[in-house]
């Protein structure tokens, strides 16, 4: 068995290493994993393990083999009292309370994940990707022209049968936020925070995001001052209350430029769920200079297949000879990598959560068979005395659930320390779901506590009083 069970180990770690591997594999660029068993790591396991073998299961061999007289014996199978007794007792709790700590920080995060999810982004991703773009050595020298060369890449993409909007970001939607930018309106001496973004034309049509008034930046212009502006709803009524504020003046950035407003959009998370605030400020990307035009991300809504498309949007950007594609994702793949950590503070929770609760049911299971094992003496005598098989039941059972119960009162008060602690790393810290873990806990452990001591409890209830006692 103990063979079976590093064999199982190993293929587990194997499986939890590739895993992992394709989890971050997704957010990194550029960087190759090696995930070989490193020989030190097993080292180390090996002899972790072998402490853990030699503690808990030689010793109380070695501890069991010394001498017993015929009264202890006696004792010990009338009844489960003593030194080891309690210390088994102790164990059990100490399981019951540490599963529901884990499975609750579990749910925890599991929801948190969901809840991340669930967050309306007010655009829609389906048939979207995403291109990163990258200079080849020298691309941007040489008289380098973006609003020349980067209208020419746009026009010759869309003009590719299966595509059917394509525009520019400065940072890729759904990757995460950039920090926030203060917005002024000099004239009303108001001022709010709001998340910028350099973004082309076609941004509001690819993604989808509704004009509310006012229209869309314009390809063909210059680099004219004051630069121009589209605001989202909530931007609009932070600074100008009920008035619509087309063509109103306002300051942004750390260089406090001047913007005029030509446009209102519907609000859009269009850096993801975890964007701080649906305030955007979008600046017109053809009126920026050429520097700050670099390493854009072009954003596609396709027709057609993207796999097909793929291929013909890579040949038309290396036709330039100044830019190759770094990175291709569909958004909801980039959505995907954006949210990370959640998934992997998820998974590997409910792995734990899943291990906590298998080993509680082990555990239960082991006592009770043990309970049932050391008393079947006087289970025979009180079924010979009259005694129901629910009445046995209810005997053999009370111990555990009694441990079970006091487990389950400290589980929950420490999974409710736990839980608090988990939310400091959960990075909507609005999301608020009571007392909802705990109760997922106890009611799982409650469930896996009588499926283990289901089969022993049975068997004891049909123990044969004759034969039992001739046993003994």
């Amino acid at each position: 068995m103990l063979t079976v069970a590093v064999v199982v180990g190993l293929i587990v770690a194997r499986w939890l290493a590739r895993f992992l591997v394709a989890l971050y594999g997704e957010a990194t660029l550029g960087f190759n994993f090696d995930v070989g068993i490193d020989d030190r790591l097993l080292m180390y396991a090996a002899i972790l393990g072998a402490v853990a073998f030699a503690a808990f299961a030689i010793a109380p061999v070695w501890v069991g083999s010394g001498d017993v007289d015929a009264i202890s014996l006696n004792v010990a199978s009338t009844r489960l009292k003593g030194t080891h007794s309690r210390l088994r007792s102790v164990t059990v709790v100490a399981q019951v309370a540490l599963t529901i700590v884990v499975v609750t920080t579990g749910s925890l995060f599991v929801a948190a994940l969901a809840h991340l999810r669930s967050i309306p982004l007010g655009l829609s991703s389906d048939r979207v990707i995403t291109v990163q773009l990258a200079a080849v050595p020298g691309g941007y020298q040489r008289g380098f022209d973006g609003r020349t060369y980067y209208a020419s890449l746009l026009s010759k993409i869309e003009s590719i049968p299966s595509i059917q909007s394509a525009a520019l970001s400065q940072v890729l939607p759904l990757s995460g936020s950039p920090g926030p930018v203060r917005v002024t309106v000099p004239d009303l001496n108001v001022e709010v925070d709001a998340v910028p973004a350099l973004v082309s034309d076609a941004f509001f049509s690819t993604l989808q995001i509704p004009m509310v008034a006012g229209s869309s930046f314009s390809r063909s212009a210059g680099r004219a001052v004051p630069r121009t502006a589209i605001v989202s709803e909530s931007l609009r009524a932070a600074l100008f209350g009920a008035d619509a504020g087309l063509h109103r003046m306002v300051r942004s950035g750390p260089a406090n430029q001047n913007l005029q407003i030509i446009g209102v959009v519907r609000d859009a998370m269009i850096y993801g769920p975890r964007q701080s605030t649906p305030r955007v400020v979008y600046v017109n990307y053809w009126e920026a200079s050429s520097a700050t035009q670099s390493y854009p991300g072009l954003i596609i809504r396709l027709r057609g297949d993207a796999m097909s498309t793929f291929g013909r949007i890579e040949d038309a950007v290396h036709s330039f000879g100044r830019e190759y594609v770094l990175q291709a994702r569909s958004l909801p793949a980039v959505r995907d990598v954006a949210l990370t950590q959640e998934r992997l503070l998820a998974v590997v929770s409910t792995v734990f959560a899943t291990v906590g609760l298998t080993l509680a049911a082990v555990g239960l299971y082991g006592l009770m068979s043990f309970a049932v094992a050391q008393r079947t003496g006087e289970i025979a005598i009180r079924k010979a005395l009259g005694a129901d098989n629910w009445a046995i039941a209810r005997l053999i059972s009370s111990e555990v659930t009694r441990l079970v119960v006091v487990g389950g009162l400290i589980g929950a008060a420490a999974a409710s320390a736990a839980a608090r602690l988990a939310h400091a790393v959960i990075v909507d810290k609005n999301l608020s779901i009571g007392f909802s873990p705990v109760v997922i806990a106890l009611a799982l452990l409650l469930l896996v506590a009588g499926a283990a001591v289901w089969v022993p409890t049975r068997r004891a209830a049909n123990v044969d009083p004759m034969v039992a006692l001739r046993a003994e």
